[in-house]
């Protein structure tokens, strides 16, 4: 644009106002890509499918709310043994790495770090298989009682994963191990810290809160045993070490110092026969719980199922706007029939029966 000789720029403010009115920039023409004062007026008049929308998303979420499975969230607090606090926060398996790693875990007793790593050991899934045959008992859909032998893993994922075992040459119908067992554990139970009160919480959800809550209790005193059991073998090797060492040593100060680690190290040994807490106990009555924590209440679910739908309407929308395809036209005008096509099968169910619902004619 040109004003006696001189050519005016239009600023970048001139090129969005330009472009929202529906008029165009002079220098893209996004008026020819899309058209926002257009995309919100059509918005205004698709106002149907936004309605029909809300209707949809409710009766979603109600038949969703019916037929979620519900899962309870069962925990027991949890401490190290003595007053010494547990600072950090997470899931078992992020507790170990810190631990493998030599970060600051915990600020509590070498028992309760040794406690907290065994939660998701392989010593404890031996331990619990061992004692409790967890195997058949959590992998039960996949063993076979009257052949004695396990069935392969049920599920397209699984036949996909078969194939391409089979395509390679790897065993395919493998059964459950000690592994699938320890990767239950850790993708199961959890141990997390809260950072404000510093309560260190066992969890784990489930459809059962009875069968859960024992489950937790029961790998919670599987793995402080495993800790008991683990030092008290140490202790006796210590035992037997100093015994003979003090056989052989006649230095003066050198018996008086076998003495001492002696006497520290049978007094650790009749804690460790004593029923008495060690490593980590529970710190309050744990409770089944009454009401579920999971699918989420009523008004969330509703809210993400009509949110998604209104998304997804507007995004078709815009395609529209862009390709000039008309879908939400199309949908609109089948939506607005849809009381007319329900009477026409109405009455053609009372005069032909069934046979007149699907007819064509």
């Amino acid at each position: 644009m040109s004003d006696g000789g001189h050519i005016h720029h239009p600023s970048a403010q001139d090129e969005f106002v330009r472009a929202a009115q529906g008029v165009g920039g002079t220098s893209f023409h996004l008026d020819r890509i899309f058209s926002i004062r257009d995309y919100f007026t059509n918005i205004f008049r698709h106002w149907l499918l936004f309605v029909v929308a809300a209707l949809v998303g409710t009766v979603w979420a109600f038949y969703y709310e019916a037929h979620a499975p519900k899962l309870y969230t069962v925990s027991i607090q949890v401490g190290p043994v003595g007053d010494a606090p547990v600072q950090n926060s997470g899931g078992v398996s992020g507790l170990v790495s810190m631990f493998l790693s030599g970060g600051s875990m915990s600020m509590g007793p070498p028992e309760w770090s040794r406690y907290v790593y065994a939660l998701s050991s392989v010593r404890l899934a031996e331990k619990l298989e061992r004692e409790h045959h967890l195997i058949k008992k959590l992998f039960a859909p996949r063993w076979d009682e009257k052949t004695k032998s396990w069935k392969p893993t049920p599920g397209f994922g699984a036949g996909v994963g078969r194939f391409f075992r089979n395509m390679f040459g790897f065993p395919v119908n493998v059964p459950p191990d000690i592994k699938d067992l320890q990767s239950y554990l850790s993708g199961n139970v959890f141990l997390t810290t809260d950072k404000t009160t510093g309560l260190t919480t066992l969890s784990m959800n489930s459809g059962d809160p009875k069968q859960a809550m024992d489950f937790l209790l029961m790998v919670h005193h599987a793995a402080v045993q495993l800790v008991k059991n683990e030092i008290s073998s140490r202790n006796q090797a210590k035992i037997a070490y100093l015994t003979r060492a003090l056989g052989t040593t006649v230095n003066a100060d050198q018996r008086g110092i076998l003495i001492g680690m002696l006497a520290q190290t049978e007094q650790t040994q009749m804690l460790l026969n004593n029923n008495l807490p060690f490593a980590a106990q529970i710190i309050d009555t744990p409770t089944i719980p009454t009401q579920p924590s999971t699918p989420p209440m009523l008004n969330v679910a509703m809210e993400y199922r009509i949110g998604l739908l209104i998304f997804l309407i507007l995004v078709v929308i815009a395609i529209d706007q862009i390709s000039g395809t008309n879908f939400a036209d199309y949908s609109e005008a089948k939506i607005r029939n849809f009381p007319r096509f329900i009477g026409t099968l109405i009455s053609r169910f009372r005069e032909y029966g069934w046979r007149g619902v699907f007819s064509r004619t």
